[in-house]
């Protein structure tokens, strides 16, 4: 990703695109992605619907029971 940033400004993002073989919108939504930091992108927020953590064991508990 860094290559590509970089040869862009020389070559131009459809020039890199089409050398790399990625869409045009991948490229821009991976440079956004590369400014955030880590942590940033993987929280998601628990669906309100969830199970609770006991719940949760519970039914892993029954799934891996071999009755």
């Amino acid at each position: 990703m860094i290559a590509a940033c970089s040869l862009s400004s020389a070559v131009g993002i459809k020039m890199v695109c089409e050398a790399l073989g990625i869409v045009r919108s991948t490229f821009y939504r991976l440079q956004i992605q590369s400014n955030k930091p880590l942590s940033e992108l993987r929280k998601r927020p628990s669906p309100p619907r969830s199970l609770l953590p006991e719940e949760r064991q519970n039914v892993t508990d029954i799934l891996n029971s071999e009755g």
